[in-house]
């Protein structure tokens, strides 16, 4: 399979798109970047390519996920490697989540202010609670949410609409490097304009300062939403990407479930030992530690030859043994 052709607006784009909505966690391994926020939407809880790499180690990648409680995802570009996604496929990690990156200079975007459009450069308790409102969070996802966006670190302009002294669109659009990327773009679905009012009236923020060009990311399938973009410029799809997700079967044997009110975690062991029961949440941990452990030690095992050592955390569990 040939290598597709790769410009560096794509990459210059990526960034502008992984900038504008960071994670809480980050860890950079081998050219790839791991990002964890708690499972709130896939882009802020996968693993990412910074420049042109090669295939990531896996086994390093789910021992920091599973670490942390959460499903090993990959987020491919189009324009990368093609082994990549071959190698994910065949280690068993399923293709969903399609969706396209759009962009279009600014000189050719619908920039139009608009004065009853609000824009404010720090993102207001109201402009929280509507848009929590409007993506229907839960309390807990409505509070990850806000702390994603308080990760921000470049010019951003939070942006609300409302109709009737009732918030009907919401967006936010973040400026790296000339580039505006919209972000959360949300109405309440009336199809009265207000999508539109609300994308052009942040391209007008961005021309005013400076900016050269405006990006998104959008699923491929969400057909309203790309006939809006492209009625305002946004008219050239500039790459693609996809996720792979690990399988459950490959996880192995340990997942996790929801517990009573609490909202917490329980490990559970679907090959119980007889006696053996659900092993409470407060040990989640040093569980995710010793399998942690075990595949590096194993990794290392088989690079080496040299036999597997006993894992610290393993040890510390069995010497409690009576």
């Amino acid at each position: 399979m040939e290598r597709p052709i790769v410009s560096g607006l794509q990459w210059r784009v990526e960034e502008a798109c992984l900038n504008a909505w960071p994670a809480l966690r980050e860890v950079l391994l081998d050219g790839w970047l791991l990002r964890f926020s708690e499972g709130l939407t896939r882009r802020a809880n996968s693993a990412n390519a910074l420049a042109p790499v090669g295939s990531p180690a896996l086994t390093k990648c789910q021992c920091l996920y599973r670490r942390l409680g959460l499903p090993t995802i990959f987020r491919v570009l189009s324009f990368a490697d093609p082994a990549i996604d071959q190698q994910l496929a065949k280690a068993g990690y399923t293709s969903e989540g399609e969706s396209c990156v759009l962009y279009g200079k600014i000189d050719e975007l619908e920039a139009v202010p608009d004065a009853e459009v609000r824009l404010v450069s720090v993102a207001t308790a109201e402009w929280f609670a509507a848009m929590s409102a409007l993506q229907s969070h839960t309390p807990d996802q409505a509070l990850i949410y806000r702390r994603i966006v308080g990760q921000l670190a470049i010019p951003t302009a939070f942006a609300l609409l409302s109709a009737n002294g009732q918030p009907v669109a919401l967006a936010y659009g973040a400026f790296h490097r000339g580039l505006l990327c919209y972000e959360s773009v949300i109405t309440d679905r009336r199809r009265l304009g207000y999508g539109r009012r609300l994308v052009a009236a942040l391209a007008a923020w961005a021309k005013e300062i400076g900016g050269h060009g405006a990006c998104l990311q959008v699923e491929a399938n969400n057909l309203p939403a790309r006939a809006l973009y492209d009625a305002i410029g946004l008219k050239r799809e500039l790459y693609r990407y996809h996720y792979r997700r690990e399988s459950r079967r490959s996880r192995g044997e340990v997942h996790y479930s929801a517990v009573s009110s609490t909202s917490s975690k329980t490990l559970v062991s679907s090959r119980r030992r007889p006696g053996w029961g659900v092993i409470p949440s407060r040990n989640t941990r040093l569980v995710d530690e010793i399998k942690a452990e075990l595949a590096e030690a194993a990794e290392h095992s088989q690079q080496t030859g040299e036999s597997a050592r006993r894992p610290p955390s393993l040890a510390r569990v069995l010497d409690a043994i009576p």
